[in-house]
This record gives C-alpha cells, sequence and structure tokens, in this order.
C-alpha cells in the first residue's frame, strides 16, 4: 500500500471516528434533556393538581398543552352514549383490557373521558358491557393529553361498522369524523371515585421515566469514552508497529 493511500485510509478512519463520538456525545445529552423535561412535567403535574377545578375548554385556551397536564376539571353535561370506543392492549394488576373512552357533552363542547379499565373476556368477539345513559350529571378529573399512539400494527380500528369500536390509538380527526363533532384536544382522567368510572388508577406518566433517560445517557457516554480508548489503543499499538 502505498504511503498516500494509507494517509487516505487513516483520514477516513479519523473522520468516521469523530462523527461516531460527536453522535455517541450527542445522543447522551439528548438523553439528559429529555430527564430534566419529564422530571418538569413530573412538578408542573404535582403543583396543577392543587389548583381548583375549572371547565376543560377554558383551560385548555388560556395556558399551553403542557402547562395543563393533570388539572382538575368539573363540567356539568351529558354522555354520548351511542358513542363509545375500547383502546386496546391495556392492563390492570396484570390483566388485559381496555380503556373506555366515552364522548362527553357539555354546552357546545366534547370532550373524551377516560372511564378507566374493563376487561378482556375468554372470547374478544364479546365485548364488555360499558352501557352509559345520557342523564345530565357533573364529572371531576383531571386532564392529560391523548395517549401516545405508538407504533401502529394492522387497522387502527375505526372503520368498524358498530358500537362500541374497539381502537388501537387515540385518533382525535377519525373520532370527529364519526361523531359529527370536533372533540377538545385532551382526555380526561374520571375521578375514581365517580360512579360512571370503572377500574381506575391513575398516575402521572410521560413515557419513560427521567431515571431512565439518565441511564441511557450514562451508556451513551460510556461509549463515547470506550470509543475513545479504542482509538488510544489503536493510536498506540500502530505508532509501535511502525517504529519496528
Amino acid at each position: 500500500m502505498t504511503e498516500a493511500a494509507k494517509r487516505k485510509r487513516l483520514f477516513v478512519a479519523v473522520l468516521v471516528s469523530v462523527a461516531m463520538f460527536a453522535l455517541l456525545l450527542r445522543l447522551g445529552v439528548w438523553q439528559l434533556d429529555r430527564a430534566q423535561y419529564k422530571e418538569t412535567l413530573a412538578a408542573q403535574a404535582q403543583e396543577n393538581s392543587a389548583r381548583s377545578p375549572s371547565p376543560a375548554h377554558e383551560i385548555i385556551e388560556r395556558e399551553g398543552t403542557e402547562s395543563w397536564y393533570f388539572r382538575p376539571v368539573r363540567v356539568v353535561g351529558r354522555f354520548d352514549p351511542e358513542h363509545q370506543y375500547l383502546l386496546d392492549n391495556r392492563t390492570y394488576d396484570g390483566r388485559a383490557g381496555y380503556h373506555v373512552l366515552s364522548v362527553f357533552v357539555y354546552g357546545t363542547k366534547r370532550l373524551l373521558v377516560n372511564r378507566g379499565w374493563a376487561p378482556v373476556g375468554l372470547d374478544r368477539r364479546v365485548l364488555p358491557d360499558i352501557r352509559i345513559d345520557d342523564q345530565q350529571m357533573s364529572l371531576t378529573g383531571r386532564l392529560a393529553p391523548p395517549p401516545g399512539s405508538g407504533l401502529l400494527l394492522g387497522d387502527s380500528g375505526y372503520g368498524q361498522a358498530s358500537w362500541p369500536k374497539v381502537v388501537q390509538r387515540v385518533e382525535l380527526d377519525s373520532m370527529k369524523g364519526q361523531v359529527g363533532f370536533s372533540l377538545l384536544p385532551a382526555v380526561l382522567l374520571l375521578d375514581p371515585k365517580h360512579p360512571a368510572c370503572l377500574s381506575c388508577r391513575w398516575v402521572v406518566a410521560q413515557g419513560i421515566s427521567a431515571e431512565r433517560h439518565r441511564g441511557y445517557a450514562v451508556q451513551w457516554f460510556s461509549l463515547a469514552a470506550a470509543l475513545v480508548v479504542l482509538l488510544g489503543a489503536a493510536s498506540f499499538f500502530g505508532d509501535r508497529r511502525s517504529g519496528r
């Protein structure tokens, strides 16, 4: 191999190594930023939980999306008993089931209400009894963003002809087309003490915890450090071979 070819190969190797090192550092810093973000959300949720209840639309219109997370809500209206959704793949105490999502009408607004968990039976074709009447009632609970969609494998479920519909994720636009009205961009986590609530146990959760993000950051930084050690070792032994 000519000297020029060796220099070129060395240059490419150094360039790739620097790019990998920069990428690893960037991933580590990104994970630390996510950890800080999750801690801020948790602190905000705790602060919001102590505020006085307000109508959902007033909270959403006054504040940014994340600032109303877990805010207490009180609304008076009626459930729409014809339009309900079963959000699939939800567990409760290790058991498979659904989250029951019902449309609540108050004034000119419509809000998606999570009434809690219902179990999957031995036969998935037999859906749980989630009937609700349309009498006027007062609801209390806390606001949360619609559940994350995640990776969808197969049909979302919104094309089913019958109700309730078993869906794989919350799609507010699809729901709008089916119920005929826009829904507020939030979900009300119904007060577990409310008679309309099924098995309800709400926790402040935003996906991966801050601790796990920090753990991932440590892994990325460790890989960056290992890369530096490997490059140093390769350079050291390369110089020794050249000196022979």
